[in-house]
């Protein structure tokens, strides 16, 4: 009988305990072995202070470490066992074979575990195969190749049989020192007991007979397994083109796969893989399609994984897409299931934005009897309602599902949204209908129900929700759950209907539905919307006293609106509270605050929270620096705000319009019109567009601090440059500059634009009428008024400074109804 080549791995029975070696280090003992006492793989652990590491798990095949020199490296930064402590601590209740084999692991070098080997010998411990080969592996190791083969040579002489381990050892330790000979008598030695050598084995041998320019030994070593040699050979060549393809040599490893097909080679899988994976980064995908369906005839195996997703991405990239098709159709024949080759080609589809062609995809499976998965399916009708195409989207859905599909919550809230938001109501709510009828749980039925309000409130269709609502309720026996009222409680307050939620949250409560966090939080909200802070503070506290824990966004909504009602010391208290039971605040918690503080003009305190803000692990967001930016503004610290600025740029946060405004503002506040305008560039080279507010900011700034022309220029590349429109505030800055340098003709074609864009002047602009008047520019004018006040303000100017109508008949009005309100339409001529 063959020797087993596992049979040095045996367990003899391991010890129950361990002693510490080094006082501290503790090893642990694994047996792997059969009933049979076979063992598949067996390891021997020894725990280092604080590490871990493994001696054996070596498979009967004799196949052993891959790189002497790695692991060598590895064991050094392990750290080693101390010899004396060792021996010191040693007793018999330890000498088993597996705890002798992993301290000879552990120890600092060869010589250490020769010398504990002997002095266990010495102490009538009774080495077997095993010890041996971990001491001929410490040796090896540690490049003791003398020394090892000593031992080898005691180790026959003294009876152990060695076993495939101890001579897979001794082959690759000789390999690698590129000694043939030994390395090809130790491999003799091995095929002479029957022991079989592993294919890693051969190739190593014949790397090494290659190395020393010994290939004529092949024959004598391979002779007698001529099968082995050529299959040899071929793993030689398939390894050095895969590693061509891994290094990116596309064209070499080409090269080298026509010469095997040359020679004779059979292609198998592998090498099929490899070649695709070649020319695909080389983007000959038509080579590569051609040895993809050579592939499919000579070795009727599929593609590995990642030749498939290359070859299958650069066609669908490429606009091939029928091939790629044509490609999954023949990848299926060769796999158990085709469910994961469309699922690629869909998924890649849709990366390559042909979402017609995935769906095309979705429809040829379906008729093939191919179930895609549910997230493919999901996907492909996810990007059609992002087309617009919902309609594409409810077929393909009606399509699949009787193919047996069956959709998820999430594709059924999706497709009901978009309905809503296409205003198709009436197809939602029959979606609905029909999909309810599929689903026999109450909690799934009342789910879709909950989509089509949710979809419904967030297009601001609240009155068509409850209407629907109402109905459910009413005719179809629907018992609306706490969801179905947070949803239209929230939705009523966000378009500042409060009595209708409030009527909602009190039939909740009456019909024992039970409100959760969500439900309280959009009731709050509402409140603090309206100002109505004591009926919010009851409303919380009712929360607190049902057992309902507030949350973030609870504490954070209270706190808004305390700051905004100036109640400031409130919402420091609240915000307290709301640490001391644990609840984190975050980015929205402190802007709520900041947003107070700076509000009172009380940025110093503000920024200070900022810095305990930081302190607690609570990241600032924009809206947390703009914050700080507009105090600092607020109060005229320019050279602070500054400093908020850069710190906002630094830390990643793109300043948005908000933020260059307030700073814009602070520099002409500041008196720094030239900072202003440097600034205002900036903001335009970082692709961020100033709005009207901007342009009103730097005109009003310019104009006051008499540097017109530039405001003029602001002015005229306003709407040319950014597109914004001018207002009437941007008019009146204007007209107060020109007025302010007796430019009076152009205010008056300012004025008069004002009246050609039917904007109703602002009784500031009356100023240059009446400059224009007194210098004798104008005598009559037409202008429109959108109320009655502004045009007695005009009146009581004029006759003050002594200009009045010629007579009662020479000035008319008419009045025009309008939506907005009444406009009045004047004409007036002066002596």
């Amino acid at each position: 009988m063959r020797p087993n080549a596992a049979e040095g791995f045996r367990s003899s029975g391991a010890c129950s305990s361990c002693r510490r070696v080094r006082g501290r280090a503790a090893s642990s003992l694994i047996d792997n072995s059969d009933g049979d006492g076979a063992s598949k793989k067996s390891e021997v652990r020894i725990q280092i202070p604080g590490r871990s590491s493994r001696l054996g798990g070596f498979s009967r095949n004799g196949a052993i470490y891959s790189s002497q020199k790695k692991q060598q490296q590895e064991q050094q930064q392990r750290g080693f066992l101390e010899l004396e402590v060792v021996v010191k601590k040693w007793d018999g209740k330890s000498s088993c074979r597996e705890t002798v084999g992993a301290v000879i692991k552990h120890l600092r070098d060869g010589g250490e575990a020769l010398t504990f080997f002997r002095w266990l010998q010495a102490r009538n411990f009774k080495h077997d195969v095993f010890t041996y080969n971990c001491l001929l592996d410490k040796l090896i190791r540690h490049r003791d190749l003398k020394q090892a083969g000593q031992v080898f040579e005691k180790m026959v002489a003294q009876g152990v049989v060695p076993n495939g381990f101890t001579y897979a050892v001794l082959v690759q330790s000789s390999c690698y020192e590129r000694n043939s000979d030994e390395a090809v008598r130790f491999f003799g030695e091995m095929v002479d007991k029957g022991f079989k050598p592993s294919s890693t084995l051969y190739q190593k041998v014949t790397e090494c007979l290659k190395a020393t320019g010994k290939e004529g030994e092949f024959s004598r070593v391979f002779g007698r397994d001529l099968e082995k040699r050529v299959a040899v050979e071929m793993m030689l060549k398939k390894a050095l083109l895969v590693n061509f393809v891994i290094q990116d040599k596309a064209i070499e490893a080409s090269k080298l796969f026509r010469a095997m097909v040359k020679s004779g080679c059979k292609p198998d899988a592998t090498i099929y893989s490899y070649m695709v994976l070649a020319h695909c980064k080389l983007e000959n995908l038509d080579e590569a399609f051609k040895l993809f369906l050579e592939m499919a005839v000579e070795s009727k195996a599929p593609l590995n994984n990642v030749a498939w997703t290359a070859f299958l991405s650069g066609l669908c990239k490429s606009g091939k897409i029928e091939q790629a098709f044509e490609a999954c159709r023949t990848m299926q024949e060769s796999l158990s299931s085709s469910q994961p080759v469309y699922d690629m080609l869909i998924r890649l589809l849709i990366e390559s934005g042909r979402i017609d062609k995935a769906e095309e995809a979705c429809l040829e499976i379906a008729g093939r009897n191919i179930q895609p998965s549910s997230g493919t399916c999901h996907s492909v009708i996810q990007e059609l309602c992002k087309a617009g195409r919902v309609d594409s989207a409810l077929s393909l859905l009606e399509t699949m599902i009787k193919r047996g599909y069956c959709p998820d919550m999430a594709t059924h809230s999706m497709l009901i949204n978009e309905l809503c938001k296409a205003d198709k109501i009436q197809e939602a709510q029959e979606f609905l209908q029909g999909m309810d009828r599929k689903i026999s749980s109450r909690s799934s039925s009342c789910f879709s129900y909950n989509s089509l309000l949710n979809s419904l409130c967030k297009a601001k269709k609240v009155h068509q929700a409850f209407a629907i609502f109402s109905t459910m309720v009413s005719e179809r026996s629907f018992v609306p759950d706490v969801v179905s009222y947070s949803i239209l409680i929230d939705g009523f307050c966000k378009i500042d209907e409060l009595g209708r939620a409030e009527k909602l949250y009190k039939q909740m409560i009456d019909l024992n539905c039970v409100p959760n966090v969500t439900t309280y939080n959009a009731f709050l909200n509402g409140l603090m919307r309206k100002g109505r802070i004591a009926d919010a503070q009851g409303v919380y506290e009712e929360m607190v006293a049902a057992g309902c824990s507030p949350d973030v966004i609870t504490y954070s909504t209270l706190i808004h609106g305390f700051s905004l009602a100036r109640k400031h010391d409130q919402a420091h208290e609240l915000f307290e509270t709301m640490i001391s039971r644990g609840c984190r605040p975050n980015a929205v918690t402190y802007n709520c605050l900041l947003h107070g503080l700076c509000k009172e003009s009380k940025p110093d305190e503000a920024h200070e929270l900022f810095r305990k803000m930081v302190e607690r692990g609570c990241d600032p967001d924009r809206v947390t620096y703009t914050t700080l930016l507009y105090g600092f503004c607020n109060v005229g610290k320019i050279e602070q705000a500054v400093e908020v600025f850069d710190e906002m740029v630094s830390k990643g946060h793109d300043p948005d319009v908000v933020a260059y405004n307030c700073l814009l503002k602070g520099f002409f506040r500041a008196g720094k019109p030239g900072e202003a305008k440097q600034l205002f560039q900036v903001m335009v080279s970082r692709q961020c567009k100033p709005d009207t507010v901007s342009h009103n900011i730097m005109i009003d700034g310019l104009s006051k601090a008499k540097r017109l022309d530039d405001a003029v220029e602001v002015f005229e590349r306003m709407e040319q440059d950014h597109g914004c429109s001018p207002d009437l505030v941007t008019y009146n800055s204007l007209i107060f500059g020109l007025c302010g340098e007796q430019r009076l003709s152009e205010a008056m074609k300012v004025f008069k634009e004002i009246d050609r864009l039917k904007l109703s002047p602002d009784p500031h602009a009356f100023n240059v009428l009446l400059e224009a008047i007194k210098c004798g520019i104008v005598y009559q004018f037409e202008i429109r008024f959108k109320d009655p006040p502004a045009f007695n303000v005009l009146m009581e100017a004029m006759h003050a400074a002594g200009h009045k109508p010629v007579s009662s008949s020479s000035f008319s009005s008419s009045a025009v109804e309008k939506k907005c309100g009444v406009i009045y339409e004047f004409e007036i001529r002066f002596t």
